[in-house]
């Protein structure tokens, strides 16, 4: 039986090994936005890039996923969950078509994606006003 306990303490920690770099991942490639794009990210795995001219509307609306994955998309809507909700929502003016990876492209018209506050919310929506101005 010391295998298989030995077995199961390898796999442990190669799942907390797994989970660091998953946030650590998170943490080095945020969501970002300026006067051109706006990039959504999810870890190393998604990277998705929104022209601000493409950009409607901007909120902080925290919502609950309806589904389990991770990042899916369900009824032309983008889905990125992080603990079950997705607190921006962004609707765009234009469809965009976003391949997820091992997925057909489909076209969304709506975002949601976490955030840690409401501020980078209020200061990208600014952005993209401005660009929509400017």
């Amino acid at each position: 039986m010391a295998w298989l306990r030995w077995t199961l303490s390898v796999l442990g920690g190669l799942s907390l090994l797994w989970g660091i770099g998953f946030v650590a991942a998170s943490a080095v490639y945020p969501h970002t936005v300026d006067g051109k794009y706006l990039r959504i990210r999810c870890g190393s795995m998604l990277d998705i890039s929104v022209p601000a001219g493409n950009v409607a509307e901007m909120r902080w609306t925290p919502k609950m996923v309806p589904h389990s994955r991770s990042v899916t998309i369900t009824g032309g809507a983008l889905w990125i969950q992080l603990g079950g909700t997705a607190q921006v929502s962004v609707v765009l003016n234009e469809p965009q078509t976003i391949a997820l990876p091992g997925k057909p492209s489909e076209q969304v018209q709506r975002l949601f994606f976490p955030a840690d506050s409401r501020d980078p919310v209020n200061r990208a929506r600014a952005l993209v006003e401005n660009n929509e101005s400017g």
